[in-house]
């Protein structure tokens, strides 16, 4: 579900992705209009997906890595941004957060898990 680019119907942040490069590369609009390109960096089935990312606010960087404990699959996510303008340290650090619990939330509905 992670790396499927053709359904993004399972975010509630997100209207739709466009998709380029044989999914190489793809571009994420937010419900909100915000565009933000990707570029995949490292794709490794059912274990790692990463990609450099930026938008008009941040450049940076995101890892999955994916493993199995106990049954379930155990998903740690990193998250690097370097905001472009200062004033925006502070709120990127904030939106960031939100933007992980989201997407979290939005995951865990689509598989339909509970905390």
């Amino acid at each position: 579900m992670i790396t499927d680019l053709s359904d993004c119907a399972w975010r509630s942040d997100i209207s739709r992705i466009e998709v380029f490069e044989q999914g190489n590369k793809f571009t994420e609009i937010s419900t909100g209009g915000v565009e933000t390109r990707f570029i995949v960096t490292d794709f490794q089935p059912v274990t790692r997906y990463a990609f450099s990312m930026e938008n008009e606010n941040f450049v940076g960087d995101w890892t999955g890595e994916l493993s199995e404990s106990g049954g379930k699959t155990l998903a740690v996510f990193t998250e690097n941004i370097r905001p472009k303008r200062k004033i925006l340290i502070v709120p990127a650090y904030f939106y960031m957060r939100l933007q992980q619990k989201t997407y979290f939330r939005d995951l865990k509905r689509a598989l339909h898990e509970t905390e």
